[in-house]
């Protein structure tokens, strides 16, 4: 199971699927005062999208500082496989 965040004060963590559905939700409902819902639910659903990366576990899980993967990935997605274009 990936992981959204490290674990809080209480030692919860946000699982990293729902995570994304959640921000997804929001986004759009935030988005959809000015027209932008679809495009912000899909922004939502990608911006954490590199904390699927195992590299990523260190941090997420232990805590420990580790090289954050997750900011490029999204974009690199986006770029790739819905604008068929190069990063």
């Amino acid at each position: 199971m990936a992981f959204a965040h490290s674990a809080n004060d209480l030692g919860i963590r946000h699982d990293l699927v729902s995570h994304l559905k959640d921000v997804a939700r929001l986004a759009r409902d935030f988005a959809a005062k000015f027209g932008a819902a679809n495009l912000a639910y899909w922004a939502g659903l990608w911006h954490d999208l590199g904390k699927l990366d195992p590299r990523n576990k260190a941090r997420c899980v232990f805590g420990i500082a580790a090289t954050r993967y997750n900011s490029p990935a999204g974009w690199i997605y986006v770029r790739t496989q819905v604008l068929r274009t190069q990063p």
